[in-house]
C-alpha cells in the first residue's frame, strides 16, 4: 500500500489498473476514455471506489500521438 494525495493505494489493483489503462490508449483511445474504460474493467473485480476512485483525467480527451 502506498498513500497518494490523501488516498492509501493498493499496489496490485493500481498496476492492474494503469496497465488496461495504457493498452486502451495504445489501442487509440483518448486519455479520459482510456481511463473510464480501465475504471469499469477494474470494478467488475473490485467494485468498491477504495481501488479506482483515486484517478483522474485532466487535459483534453485526445489519443496520444506515438512516433
Amino acid at each position: 500500500m502506498r498513500q497518494v494525495c490523501g488516498w492509501i493505494l493498493v499496489v496490485e489493483t493500481t498496476r492492474e489498473l494503469m496497465e488496461a489503462y495504457y493498452r486502451h490508449l495504445l489501442a487509440g483511445q483518448g486519455r479520459a476514455t482510456a481511463l473510464r474504460e480501465s475504471m469499469r474493467e477494474l470494478r467488475q473485480t473490485q467494485p468498491h471506489p477504495h481501488y479506482w476512485a483515486p484517478f483522474i483525467a485532466m487535459g483534453r480527451d485526445t489519443p496520444l500521438h506515438l512516433r
